[in-house]
C-alpha cells in the first residue's frame, strides 16, 4: 500500500504527520488530553510537556495515562488511513457475503 501523502488524517490543517504533532499538536489529541484534565502548552518541546503532565496528573500512575492515550490517538490514526483499504477487502470476497461484510466494516471503522 502507498500512502498519497504524510499529512495529518486526525485533522485538517495539512500539516506533516510528525511524532510530535500526532501525540500532542493536533486538535484530536489536544481535545482528548483535555478530555482528562490535561493542557497542552504548545510553548513546550515533547519531553517539556510530558513533564508537565507529570504534575497536572499527580499521580503514580501517569505514565499508564499518557500510553493509553497515545495509543487512543495511534488508533484513531489507523483508522483514518486504513478504512479505505479495509472497504476494498468486501470485493475479494463472495457477493452472497457482500451485506454481512460491509455492515461489520461499519460496526468496527
Amino acid at each position: 500500500m502507498q500512502l498519497p501523502c504524510y499529512t495529518c488524517v486526525l485533522c485538517q490543517n495539512n500539516i506533516e504527520e510528525l511524532v510530535l504533532h500526532i501525540f500532542l499538536y493536533c486538535p484530536f489529541s489536544k481535545h482528548c488530553w483535555n478530555l482528562i484534565g490535561l493542557q497542552v502548552d504548545d510553548n513546550m518541546i515533547g519531553y517539556q510537556t510530558l513533564e508537565s503532565f507529570k504534575l497536572q496528573l499527580a499521580q503514580p500512575f501517569f505514565m499508564e495515562v499518557i500510553v493509553i492515550m497515545s495509543w487512543i490517538a495511534t488508533i484513531q490514526r489507523c483508522k483514518g488511513i486504513f478504512r479505505e483499504e479495509f472497504s476494498r477487502v468486501i470485493y475479494r470476497a463472495k457477493a452472497k457475503y457482500h451485506p454481512t461484510i460491509s455492515s461489520w466494516f461499519q460496526f468496527v471503522l
